[in-house]
């Protein structure tokens, strides 16, 4: 039967389609540049929490600061020396195509060392987070560290278990853009949901149960014992009751992770099945239950968990959980943890608290274990990878990279020269001869932020890509059916980048047209194609003797072309996402310009003659009169996450409460609280900034005014720094 002739969608059509995956494109860029500098903010805060603290014990001068104290964010520069630019664009093309030299480093530097080398390979060298060329390269060089961390690996139950280089890159690669896109689509919703009950408690620790029905025991001598605790009614019926509510809440969780296979990045899952097939080559006696155990290590122990965990963090929800809020994810992330190693679900939980969640756990095991299974199910990428590294030869591939980015690398690459053992025809060796010594470290005002065009020394006609495979290399006998397939999701994406392609007589007519138009993305799939499968006679028969071929390929081209919706999807979810990273990089951003305005200020005060000050009815201030008052309304500071924990203080009676500070004299804030109506001081304390600063590096910053208000410490530092740092 003669199939119906189906008529190309109309050029508007396509040119919509174009404008979604134009919108796409630049919003992925925007994401991974967003992604970039909140990981520089992130650091840059870091480092000024730690220099604070030892301002805090002087061990070091404000003035060692100063260089770091500029402009929020990075200038763009040039290298001047075109020659130098060159030879540094011909190093890191080799280093980005040729994956197995920082491979090697990561195994080699100090772990001290490791972010540095980090942060430019995940965010510069392979910054494109969306473009699979970049993906891929990255992913090569993930598969030979994992090679050298099994092959290194005395014995199973030690693998991916230590803080290493490993560990820390499989983090980080997983805080990036595709990452946080799918912890917002899969988590934010049932987290949202959960948060939205700030009454809920679901404690089970009989200890801490007790401890909640009773107090403390009155006689210190007595102990309270686990079985003491669980002796009491009221602890018995409380803790039945919770489990039976957390086992509700993680069946819903349980249910979201298993039902997002298909939305879970592709990097992701590629080093899922790589962690699986070459432990299965290390240790052919492993048992997948211990193999799934090691890669619940990865997706649920470093990726998934930590995002439930801490929300805030991961820019999931605005505010901070409280205490307890936090503590009934921690017990939600126990279980899903739980059942990634089935060994302890079937025997005994390590902690005797989470033992009655045994049923529920090995009830669901099982959906666990298949779902990590399923996620090592994806396809090899070196077959793509070599696709992608053909259709670059034509375009100019650029990094933008400080130069204090670059400078490091140079720099570790000539530290371990002698470790890499490089031999004098090496590639690596005579690019670093060319450079000779790398540059010292740039001031912050002057680290700018530089486009470095890639260049391959040898030119195209020689290829440094590696594309080995852990499971095979690309296979060069093509059958006639394979070559079919193999061609097809080329030609239907070069027929959907350009419909008009679609009016030409055969598939060999449309891609020779395709190909006149080598600088667009449909001409490079056509010559790539040409390139791979010139020698192919099956393809060649493809291409001018099987019109139900080419009527195949256009049915299923107009059909992609129609469906905007998968698109426009995906555009709504990655808008979210760079929303996210945008708030969070603004309050990196907010949280740094208050650590350098109060150097700033520290600065100033230490060179100055301080006023003389005398004591007022107020508190201390200056002669020329009272320190200065802010006036907050307590449902402001609640709005704005400064209070995160209110007890025994009604609903209603808030609105009624005010708060003001003031800073009697420098580094001294007086808080205090005032019921609408009354003229005296329902309650007043003084905070002193280092202490503030001193408590913001515990694991949980919050401070407890008194026995019914809890204040966040780092928003409450950004407080008074934005209203009292000039003060």
């Amino acid at each position: 039967m003669k199939m119906a002739e189906v008529a190309p969608p109309e050029i508007q059509e396509g040119d919509k389609l174009r404008l979604i995956q134009k919108r796409l494109k630049l919003l992925k860029q925007e994401i991974s540049e967003r992604s970039k500098k909140n990981y520089e903010l992130e650091r840059d805060v870091r480092f000024f929490d730690q220099r604070i603290a030892l301002l805090i014990n002087h061990r070091i001068a404000v003035e060692e600061l100063s260089d770091r104290i500029g402009d929020g964010d990075r200038r763009v520069g040039v290298i001047k020396d075109e020659l130098k630019c060159q030879r540094y664009g011909n190093l890191f093309y080799l280093l980005q195509t040729e994956p197995h030299y920082l491979a090697q480093l990561t195994r080699i530097v100090v772990l001290s060392e490791i972010d540095s080398l980090l942060q430019p390979v995940m965010f510069s060298l392979y910054g494109n987070q969306y473009e699979p060329r970049e993906e891929y390269l990255l992913l090569s060089m993930f598969e030979l560290v994992l090679k050298y961390e099994f092959e290194e690996s005395e014995n199973f139950n030690s693998l991916l278990r230590a803080n290493t280089a490993i560990s820390r890159m499989m983090t980080t690669y997983t805080r990036r853009g595709p990452g946080q896109q799918y912890l917002k689509l899969a988590l934010e919703e049932p987290l949202h949901e959960l948060l939205s009950q700030p009454d809920l408690l679901l404690e089970i620790n009989p200890v801490k149960v007790y401890i909640e029905v009773h107090g403390y025991p009155k006689d210190e001598n007595t102990q309270l014992t686990y079985e003491k605790a669980m002796d009491d009614p009221e602890v018995q019926l409380k803790t039945k009751i919770r489990i039976k509510k957390l086992v509700d809440i993680a069946s819903l969780f349980l249910g979201i992770i298993v039902s997002s296979l298909n939305n879970v990045p592709y990097g992701i899952r590629w080093l899922c099945g790589a962690i699986r097939t070459l432990a299965t080559e290390k240790y052919p006696e492993a048992q997948p239950e211990q193999i799934n155990a090691m890669i619940g290590g990865f997706f649920l122990l470093r990726f998934l968990n930590p995002a439930i965990v801490t929300p805030t963090a991961h820019m999931l929800v605005e505010k901070q959980p409280s205490q307890n809020m936090r503590r009934n994810l921690t017990l939600i992330a126990k279980i899903l943890q739980s059942m990634a190693n089935k060994n302890i679900v079937t025997s005994h939980f390590k902690e005797e608290y989470m033992q009655p969640l045994q049923p529920f756990a090995l009830e669901h095991v099982d959906l666990m274990q298949n779902f990590l299974r399923d996620l090592c199910e994806v396809s090899d990428f070196h077959e793509n990878l070599e696709m992608e590294h053909y259709l670059s030869l034509s375009k100019n591939i650029k990094i933008s990279i400080t130069l204090n980015e670059m400078f490091k690398i140079h720099e570790l690459m000539l530290q371990y020269k002698d470790d890499l053992a490089l031999t004098e025809d090496d590639p690596l060796h005579i690019l670093l001869d060319e450079l000779g010594q790398a540059e010292l470290q740039m001031s912050s005002l002057d680290n700018l932020t530089i486009h470095l065009p890639l260049t391959n020394k040898w030119g195209p006609s020689k290829q440094v890509l590696r594309t080995e495979s852990i499971e095979s290399t690309f296979s060069k006998k093509i059958e006639s059916e394979a070559v079919k397939e193999q061609c097809r999701k080329l030609l239907v994406k070069m027929l959907c980048l350009r419909p008009c392609l679609m009016l030409e007589n055969t598939l060999y007519d449309a891609v020779m047209k395709a190909q006149d138009e080598p600088s667009t993305d449909w001409g490079g799939l056509a010559e790539y194609l040409l390139h791979v499968y010139q020698a192919v006679e099956e393809f060649h028969s493809v291409l001018t003797n099987d019109a139900l071929y080419y009527q195949e390929l256009k049915e299923e081209a107009q059909l992609k072309l129609l469906k905007y919706e998968k698109f426009e999807m995906e555009l709504k979810s990655l808008e979210r996402v760079y929303e996210a990273l945008d708030n969070h990089g603004n309050f990196l951003q907010e949280q740094l310009n208050a650590y350098k305005e109060y150097l700033v200020v520290v600065r100033n005060r230490a060179a100055s003659i301080p006023k003389i000050q005398k004591r007022s009815s107020f508190g201390l201030s200056s002669s020329q009169g009272g320190p200065k008052v802010v006036r907050f309304s307590y449902n402001q500071l609640e709005r704005d996450g400064v209070i995160v924990e209110t007890n025994d203080i009604p609903e209603k009676r808030k609105a009624d409460i005010s708060v003001t500070v003031s800073s009697p004299e420098p580094g001294i804030y007086t808080v205090t609280l005032f019921y609408k109506g009354e003229t005296s001081k329902a309650y007043e304390t003084d905070l002193i900034l280092e202490e503030l600063l001193e408590k913001q590096h515990l694991s949980n910053p919050a401070l407890h005014l008194n026995d019914f208000v809890v204040v966040d410490v780092k928003k409450t530092l950004l407080l008074l720094h934005k209203y009292f740092a000039c003060n």
